[in-house]
C-alpha cells in the first residue's frame, strides 16, 4: 500500500469508533510527542522509532547519492548515534514545529558530522535493518531527479498514510468489519493495486463481497472512509505540535501534494 485515498473523504465522525474499539486508546503507529519526550530513558519506544521511521531516513540518504549498502549502514549509525541518544530527545521541542523537521534537521546535521570518520568505534548496541526486506528496501527507493529533502518529505508522506491504513485494517478486523475492508480495497484500486486504473462500481463491488445492493456498498463505504479519516487526523496530529484540526487539516493537505506532484 503506497498511496493515499484519491477521493475526498467524509468528515470523520466519533461515532466511527465504539468506546471498545482497541484502537482508540492503544499508541499510534507514528511518534506522539509524547512518546519522543519519553524515548530518553525507554528502550522499547526507540526501537518502535526506527521501525517506523526508517524509510524516510533511507530514502533521503539514496537521493544524496549513496549507494544502496552505504544507505542502509549509514541510516542505522544515525539511528544510533543520533536517534537513540538521549542527549537528542533532550533537545525535542513540541512547540518548534513537526516532527520530521525535527528528524531531518538531526540528519543534515549528522551528515556534516565527522565525528564518526574521526573516532571509529564499535559499537555493541547497533540496531540492525536486517528485518527489512527487500520489498520494503525497493519501496523506500526515491526518484532520484528529487532533492533529498524531497525525497524523505515524499517517504514521510507514504510512511503516514500507510500505517493510517494499516490501523484501520487493524481496527476493521476487530471490529467484524471485514465486509468494509473488503469494498474498501476494491473501491480505491488506486491505492491496493496500482495496476488496475479503472473502478468497479457500488453494484459490482455488492456482487463480489456478498452485500445486498449498490446502496449497501455505498453505506459501508461512507462508514469505513470516515473511520479512516478519524485515524489519519490522529497519526499526523501525533507528528505536529498541536492537534487543532485546521493544523492537522493543512498537514494532510501537504502531504497528499507531496503524493501528487
Amino acid at each position: 500500500m503506497r498511496y493515499h485515498i484519491t477521493e475526498s473523504l467524509p468528515a470523520a465522525n466519533e461515532s466511527q469508533f465504539p468506546m471498545n474499539d482497541p484502537e482508540r486508546n492503544t499508541h499510534f503507529h507514528t511518534t506522539q510527542w509524547t512518546q519522543i519526550l519519553s524515548a530518553t530513558t525507554d528502550p522499547e519506544i526507540h526501537t518502535q522509532l526506527i521501525l517506523r521511521y526508517w524509510s524516510p531516513i533511507y530514502s533521503f540518504l539514496r537521493s544524496r547519492g549513496l549507494s544502496r549498502d552505504e544507505a542502509i549502514e549509514t541510516t542505522q549509525n544515525f539511528v544510533c548515534d543520533r536517534l537513540i541518544q538521549p542527549v537528542l530527545f533532550k533537545h525535542a521541542n513540541p512547540l518548534k514545529g513537526k516532527f520530521r523537521t525535527f528528524i531531518i534537521r538531526a540528519l543534515k546535521n549528522y551528515m556534516h558530522d565527522q565525528y564518526r570518520k574521526e573516532n571509529p568505534r564499535n559499537k555493541p548496541n547497533q540496531i540492525s535493518l536486517n528485518i527489512v526486506n527487500i520489498d520494503q528496501l525497493d519501496a523506500a527507493e526515491p526518484d532520484h531527479k528529487q532533492s533529498p529533502e524531497k525525497a524523505f518529505d515524499q517517504e514521510w508522506a507514504r510512511t503516514i498514510f500507510n500505517q493510517s491504513l494499516k490501523r484501520l485494517e487493524k481496527s476493521c478486523a476487530k471490529q467484524n468489519q471485514q465486509v468494509h475492508w473488503q469494498a474498501f480495497i476494491l473501491a480505491h484500486p488506486e491505492v491496493f493495486s496500482p495496476g488496475i486504473s479503472k473502478r468497479p462500481t457500488n453494484d459490482q463491488i455488492a456482487q463480489k463481497i456478498g452485500a445486498r445492493d449498490a446502496t449497501h456498498v455505498s453505506m459501508l463505504l461512507n462508514t469505513i472512509r470516515r473511520k479512516y479519516r478519524k485515524l489519519l487526523e490522529e497519526t499526523v496530529a501525533q507528528t505536529l505540535n498541536s492537534a487543532d484540526p485546521t493544523s492537522v487539516n493543512s498537514e494532510i493537505k501537504i502531504l497528499q501534494s507531496l503524493l501528487e506532484n
